[in-house]
């Protein structure tokens, strides 16, 4: 009489920790069947050791990237705070007096601002096909985080450069005739109002102005004892026709040690930081010479539907819903809920409009171009979650989640953020102008 015995039975039968994708323990499989359990700890999908490789390089290469996060004042996200982080400033003591022999002076009080920012959270992931075997450093891996680094740091300088656009220390580029005769400008309205007679470019006397500015208002300066302006380059182009530009190689070889990222040059004591997604106002809405404008024809009777003046026609349907415009003749802005080929739709009150009333992109400059946002800084100026400190993470599910088949993995990565939450205004100037470049560029 013969008896079989199957081997499996005399082997574990619960769990059994199993090297997998070059990963020592962190899966478990039932040792007869084979089928996968969850993972111990159930959300460490990696081993702690390649996990921390992976942040670690996801984290570095996040910082390598950042240009306006570069200035921020970094803080960590604390727990059990909710949505909301705060920040808390210090207020300036005033000068002593003079001490009387034997009395004692009265005290200054001691000035506290709390300021709070709305914490959101951002991520993203890829998925990768099956052939993509996680063993170790898998350069598919690597390749995928470093990918991930450069949208992550995407992410929160976009997040940075809007928050900022709400700072209240606002200037505008002076006009400047061929001459040399001089146009103030003080809002965004009159930029380019007079542009058959003036320019209104970045130039070396408003970075001058920009940089008595800040001294005047006390900014501490940023290492090196220099303020930092980033701008587009469409603007920078203008600046660098100066005669008084001082090139990057100019300094570093008389010793400076600490560059920027971004940074292409100095010019009155302040580092100029090129950035390709510093903002860009206005809006196309047409093809034509005014791409900025729009215009209507008569509605005689009030309404929110307009349409377009003969001649014009917008290519689709919907092409330009969401984008906020104005009247130039009204106070505020407007958002289109919807467009055909030749009306368009506004929100808020209902109104008429005589022929050829001018809808204009909400950002677009006194002419209807476009309007750069630089914006400059000193120490301290705005502060931000840092990444770190804002649980940056590289999530990497092996193929056991890439359903029933194993056909795919994913890598990604997610954060949480407040943006930028702006502390000393005074400390930063937004400075707005127009550019050489603005009929070539888009808005962004």
């Amino acid at each position: 009489m013969k008896k079989r015995f199957d081997l499996q039975f005399f082997a574990a039968t619960d769990l059994i920790n199993v090297l997998h994708s070059g990963t020592q323990g962190s899966y478990a499989v039932n040792g007869i069947t084979g089928e996968a359990r969850t993972p111990n700890p159930a959300d460490n999908d990696l081993d702690p050791e390649i996990k921390d490789f992976y942040d670690t390089d996801l984290l570095r290469n996040y910082r390598t990237k950042m240009v306006y996060g570069q200035f921020a004042k970094n803080v960590k996200m604390p727990y059990h705070r909710g949505g909301v982080v705060e920040f808390r400033k210090f207020n300036r003591f005033k000068k002593a007096d003079r001490l009387q022999e034997g009395v004692i002076p009265a005290g200054q009080p001691l000035g506290v601002t709390k300021i709070t920012g709305a914490i959101g959270q951002y991520g993203t992931y890829t998925a990768v096909s099956d052939i993509l075997e996680m063993r170790g450093y898998d350069p598919i891996i690597a390749a995928c985080i470093d990918e991930m680094s450069e949208s992550a740091a995407y992410t929160h300088e976009m997040l940075i450069r809007d928050a900022l656009a709400a700072g209240t220390n606002v200037m505008f580029a002076q006009g400047v005739a061929a001459d040399g005769t001089t146009e103030e400008v003080e809002s965004r309205d009159e930029l380019g109002g007079n542009a058959d007679t003036y320019v209104y470019l970045l130039t070396p006397k408003m970075v001058n102005r920009i940089y008595t500015c800040m001294r005047k208002n006390k900014v501490p300066y940023l290492p090196g004892n220099t303020y930092a302006m980033v701008c587009h380059p469409s603007v920078i182009y203008d600046l660098r026709e100066s005669n008084e530009w001082l090139g990057i190689m100019k300094y570093t070889d008389a010793g400076v040690k600490q560059i920027f990222n971004g940074e292409a040059g100095m010019i009155h004591n302040v580092r100029i930081i090129v950035n390709p997604d510093a903002p860009i106002l206005g809006e196309k809405l047409n093809d034509g010479d005014s791409p900025s404008d729009l215009k209507l024809a008569v509605l005689e009777t009030a309404g929110n539907t307009f349409t377009l003046a003969t001649g014009t026609s917008l290519p689709e349907a919907d092409c330009l819903k969401g984008i906020k415009v104005r009247f130039l003749d009204e106070i505020g802005e407007r958002t289109i809920t919807g467009n055909t080929t030749t009306t368009v739709t506004l929100d808020g009150d209902a109104r008429t409009v005589t022929a050829n009333q001018i809808l204009r992109s909400a950002g677009a400059a006194g002419n209807g171009e476009h309007v750069y946002l630089s914006y400059a800084f000193g120490l301290d100026a705005f502060a931000t979650v840092d990444p770190a400190g804002g649980w940056l993470e590289v999530i990497v599910k092996g193929k056991e989640y890439g359903g029933p088949l194993n056909q795919f993995s994913t890598i990604g990565y997610k954060f949480e953020t407040n943006g930028a939450t702006i502390l000393y205004q005074e400390r930063m100037v937004r400075f707005e102008c127009l550019s050489s470049y603005g009929a070539a560029d888009d808005a962004n």
